[in-house]
């Protein structure tokens, strides 16, 4: 009989009838045989018992198959759901990229298809203020030119900005010569400096000065003089100063670090964190007051994370700036 039986007695039912029935026999029956009968009730209850708890284990097993069944349906949606969402990512991710490329080739070919037709017209805007005799007509060309160089370094910026992007910037190993770097940089730098009213100082500490590295001296240049005029741009009253020393050395390499310190406006913390973003200036009106399309940071440090170092700021609104670089050199060939 199971134990789920309705003419069943449950256990307890079934002890208490079974304790009732050996007090009636217990007089009659010698001792040995009513321990017997007591020993078979206990067992036939322990046995009912079993049975039920047997039952119970088979409905619990059979609920646990049946959420086994559900788990194994979820997960099997789960992994559809998944690598759906995988082929969808990749195909997103390939019209990203494809896009990204796109992007960038049309920057590179515009740059191009705009910096010829800008070199004949500065050249020939340039042949012009030569042969004029009125002071006047020399000023006005003189002003094109000078718009006409500013929008031809805007050009530059984009095209390296697409080379970068596409990682199509190759980096030379050719002598770096220190002294010569910081001669250029002050050639370029300094009638602005000078229009300004603005001091500039450039220093090298003993192990640069006069020495020759290896590496690519005109991108280093460009991150240097990025730095440099950036901050003669925003710095109205007082100073602008170049240093740079040796910080590290690793086998043939040594790692550089310059800094240009200004006495300019500083920067807001909340824009610093920014600053090295392309198309980003220090405030909305920045363009408009100092020229610029916000990429010379940018690209400085890609280049500088090129050459395995990193570009950063330190800045204190009415204090001025620090703005650093760190690059890896080849170890010098020579003395300058």
């Amino acid at each position: 009989m199971k134990p789920d039986d309705p003419n069943e007695p449950d256990g307890s039912t079934l002890r208490q009838r079974a304790e009732a029935k050996l007090r009636r026999v217990d007089a009659t029956v010698p001792e040995a045989a009513g321990d017997a009968l007591r020993l078979v009730h206990e067992l036939r209850v322990h046995q009912i018992e079993l049975e039920m708890q047997n039952e119970s284990l088979r409905e619990a097993h059979s609920g646990i198959e049946d959420a086994l069944r559900q788990v194994t349906g979820v997960k099997e949606q789960l992994e559809l759901l998944v690598a759906r969402r995988t082929s969808e990512l990749a195909l997103a991710t390939d019209a990203a990229l494809a896009a990204s490329r796109a992007k960038s080739t049309f920057l590179a070919m515009m740059s191009h298809e705009l910096r010829t037709p800008m070199n004949g017209i500065l050249g020939m805007a340039e042949l012009a203020r030569r042969r004029s005799d009125d002071p006047k007509i020399k000023e006005q060309l003189e002003k094109a030119l000078k718009s006409g160089r500013h929008l031809l370094e805007i050009i530059d910026d984009v095209l390296d900005v697409a080379r970068l992007s596409d990682s199509q910037l190759v980096l030379m190993n050719h002598p770096v010569d220190m002294d010569g770097l910081i001669r250029r940089l002050r050639e370029t730098i300094e009638p602005a400096a000078l229009t300004k009213g603005l001091t500039l100082r450039t220093e090298l500490a003993p192990e640069l000065a006069g020495r020759v590295f290896r590496g690519d001296a005109l991108r280093l240049g460009q991150i240097l003089l990025n730095l440099t005029s950036n901050a003669v741009r925003f710095t109205s009253v007082g100073e602008v100063s170049v240093s740079g020393r040796v910080v590290a050395e690793h086998g043939d390499t040594v790692r550089l670090r310059f800094e240009v310190r200004d006495t300019g406006t500083g920067i807001p913390p909340d824009s610093a964190k920014d600053l090295f973003e392309p198309f980003v200036q220090v405030d909305g009106s920045s363009t408009r007051t100092h020229g610029g399309a916000g990429l010379g940071l940018a690209i400085s440090r890609q280049l500088a994370r090129l050459m395995g170092g990193d570009v950063g700021v330190e800045s204190t609104p009415g204090e001025g700036s620090l703005f650093w670089v760190e690059v890896w050199l080849g170890r010098r060939v020579s003395d300058a």
